[in-house]
């Protein structure tokens, strides 16, 4: 053990480091030594952390994924408020197709990654790019949505019943108030023009009147939380009429949580014009032009003599027109169309996304949208457009013209020259007399064309991917991959050329009756005429007089009312109906299910039980083999 230096001026006994305080001192100072050397490294290793992670927060971009889904998502609901889109065939179809945007998604971003990793050096680290916690929960709400829209449809809920309507937010301004206007009479002459302007409301035209005048009623209806604005509202809904010349206008007022429905009957010989933004529009028993517009909402057409313009803009919406004499012009887009018994020319340009029916139209009809194009020169039968899959005609008159793809092609007693384009499809065609030239361009489908027995005509047909059949005798070829028919029937005559890919072509011999020259005479609608108005006999007192026409006022007003009730209650009748009648149907389309699981249950199990007795009894007979050749074995040792 060394000894300490000596000090000469210092006894040994008063040296400091033997001083216990001295030592308390010393240690103290080593302890904040320490720990000012454990702060520094814990100071050092933090900078380097939060060095590292600046450096890996720097090689992260945010990913494009989240915005694009936002843009996308907003995309879809402007058309859904301005009306292209349906609410209900957008939630069906999202209810289907909801997994392919997780699919897209993962696309995306997989893209991202493989963009980042190509165009970075070979010795820098790659990027990663990140979601954020907002995007993350926007997916888990679109995918809680697409399996709740998959359990609703598999459990046949009906999204046509969705609707998203300004009326529908009525109900959250208060309670309904609702009145019935007196009655407005104004002399309209025959041969004017009338013109309704409701904004919020269904119109009803009907040329039901026989004294040169104008019958106007309404029923209006308002939201409120107190009485008192309710009447303020019921009083600001009040037609306005004006009358300029021959032209008289009717304005409805556009108010808050309120609508009117109006009912006007007119001379017969009166031209109507409706702009209806969210009511539906009824115009019967006109004979005169009538130019209807609805934004949101149905249009109903009958009885019509004269020209017909209707614009539909509201892809949920349906258009009928019936019994009209003069031409028929259609714009804008809808869900279904329905036209029959029409005189004049049918020109539609609109997109109809639920189908479409056509039957009895005397002359030509051009119909143009986005999916399909078609013309005709008379339908004595009748049109079907699917939505999206088949597109029919029966009984029509040429030049016939198809252009679709998509979709499934039946003509039948068609007759005249005919031209089909189409793809990813069959067309099958059945021509009658007389025959015109035929001519079909499809890919990816079969050809099937009949003709009239007796007919001459020339052929070409070809094919590749797939054989040529022919009731006729012509040329044909063919090989592994193509086929096709050439020659001259019946001396020869209109071009028929037939030509498809991945599909087969067949000419079959038919015999369809012809079409007759001139179409049967098509129905004219009229609607059930009003009673009759009460007669006011002539008096000599004119207040006996005046008495006597305010009594019979006040029974027409009471009969209105009446006819109004009862027609309510037969509606309200007929919903019931069809509710105890879907209610009985859904209740026996489950207990046949029920019934027919029952069955296959009790099949299964008789399946089963002889399945198990027939393994048995194939066990117990091989058993008894091996027995019996055991035996023979022993007895051939012996």
């Amino acid at each position: 053990m060394a000894t300490p230096p000596y000090n000469p001026n210092i006894p040994p006994p008063n040296d400091p480091r033997n001083d216990p305080r001295w030592q308390r001192a010393q240690s103290k100072a080593w302890q904040a030594q320490a720990r000012a050397s454990r702060d520094a490294w814990k100071a050092q290793a933090r900078a380097q952390k939060d060095q590292w992670r600046a450096y890996r927060r720097s090689l992260r971009r945010t990913s494009l994924v989240g915005p694009l889904l936002l843009v996308a998502i907003g995309v879809v609901f402007l058309l859904v408020h301005s009306g292209r889109v349906s609410m209900p065939n957008l939630a069906s179809w999202y209810a289907e197709w909801w997994p392919g945007l997780l699919i897209v998604i993962g696309l995306f971003m997989f893209a991202e990654w493989g963009i980042a990793r190509a165009r970075r050096a070979s010795d820098a680290p790659p990027l990663r790019y990140q979601l954020g916690a907002g995007f993350s929960f926007v997916v888990a709400l679109l995918i809680i949505a697409g399996i709740a829209a998959s359990e609703a449809k598999e459990h046949s809920f009906d999204f046509s019943d969705m609707k998203i309507n300004g009326e529908d937010w009525d109900h959250f301004a208060g309670s309904k108030h609702e009145n019935d206007p007196a009655p407005i009479v104004r002399a309209l002459a025959a041969g004017s023009i009338l013109t309704i302007d409701n904004a919020r409301g269904d119109v009803a035209v009907t040329g039901l009147s026989d004294d040169g005048q104008l019958h106007l009623t309404a029923h209006n209806e308002v939201y409120s939380q107190n009485d008192d604005d309710a009447q303020d509202k019921l009083k600001q809904l009040e037609a306005r009429i004006a009358t300029t010349g021959d032209t008289m206008s009717i304005t409805i007022p556009t108010i808050d949580s309120g609508h009117s429905d109006i009912t006007a009957q007119v001379p017969a010989g009166t031209q109507i014009t409706v702009n209806a933004n969210r009511g539906d529009v009824h115009v019967s028993n006109i004979k005169a032009n009538v130019t209807v517009t609805a934004n949101h909402g149905d249009i109903d057409l009958k009885g019509i003599t004269g020209a017909v313009i209707a614009h539909i803009n509201q892809s949920s919406s349906a258009l009928a027109i019936a019994s009209i004499t003069g031409p028929v012009t259609v714009e804008g887009r809808g869900d279904e169309i329905n036209l029959s018994d029409i005189a004049g020319k049918v020109n539609v340009k609109a997109d109809f996304f639920g189908g479409g029916h056509m039957q009895h139209i005397r002359d030509a009809v051009m119909f143009q949208s986005s999916k399909i194009t078609f013309s005709l020169a008379r339908l004595d039968g009748e049109v079907n457009i699917d939505g999206t899959d088949d597109f029919n005609v029966q009984q029509a008159v040429g030049p016939v013209t198809v252009d679709t793809k998509n979709r499934n092609i039946n003509l039948t007693r068609v007759s005249g020259d005919l031209t089909v384009q189409n793809k990813n499809g069959e067309v099958e065609i059945g021509a009658a007399a007389p025959l015109g030239a035929v001519r079909v361009d499809n890919h990816n489908g079969s050809v099937h064309l009949s003709i009239p027995d007796r007919a001459g005509f020339t052929v070409q047909a070809d094919t590749t991917d797939g054989e040529v059949h022919s009731d006729f005798s012509l040329a044909s070829r063919s090989s592994e991959n193509a086929g096709s028919l050439s020659g001259t029937v019946g001396g020869g005559g209109h071009a028929i050329r037939l030509t498809t890919t991945h599909g087969d072509i067949a000419l079959r011999r038919a015999d369809l009756a012809p079409l007759p020259p001139v179409p049967p005479a098509m129905p004219v609608l009229r609607m059930p005429e009003p009673p009759a108005p009460p007669v006011l006999t002539q008096s000599a007192d004119p207040e006996r007089a005046l008495a006597e026409a305010k009594e019979a006022v006040k029974q027409a007003e009471q009969q209105m009312r009446q006819a109004q009730q009862e027609a309510n209650r037969e509606r309200e009748q007929a919903l019931k109906d069809a509710n105890k009648q879907r209610e009985d149907a859904l209740r026996e389309a489950s207990k046949a299910r029920e019934e027919a699981l029952n069955e296959a249950r009790k099949a299964r199990e008789d399946g089963l039980r002889e399945a198990r007795k027939a393994r048995e009894d194939a066990l117990r007979e091989a058993a008894k083999a091996r027995e019996e050749a055991r035996r023979n074995a022993h007895s051939d040792n012996q």
